[in-house]
């Protein structure tokens, strides 16, 4: 599954309340991450997993404000763009 279709779908789980399902995507996806980072010794990657595992405790702890979501809508905008550049 592309980092975009994952972003998206933690928007929607997120939106509808699904917080635990968000939370499962986001370690899953950072999981992912750190395995190809490490494989391939790219800090970049490793550094996104990083994050990635930070919003998951962030959506945990305190659930996902209206900022958070706009912050990773923009993130998802991005990314297909990027994707769609190449």
């Amino acid at each position: 599954m592309s980092c975009l279709i994952r972003e998206r779908k933690k928007s929607e789980l997120s939106d509808q309340g699904k917080k635990k399902e968000a939370v499962q995507e986001l370690k899953q996806s950072a999981a992912r991450l750190k395995q190809v980072g490490s494989q391939y010794n790219d800090k970049e990657l490793l550094k996104e997993a990083d994050e990635l595992e930070v919003q998951a405790d962030t959506i945990e702890d305190r659930g996902m404000s209206p900022k958070s979501r706009k912050v990773l809508r923009t993130e998802s905008f991005q990314m297909k763009n990027q994707q769609l550049s190449q």
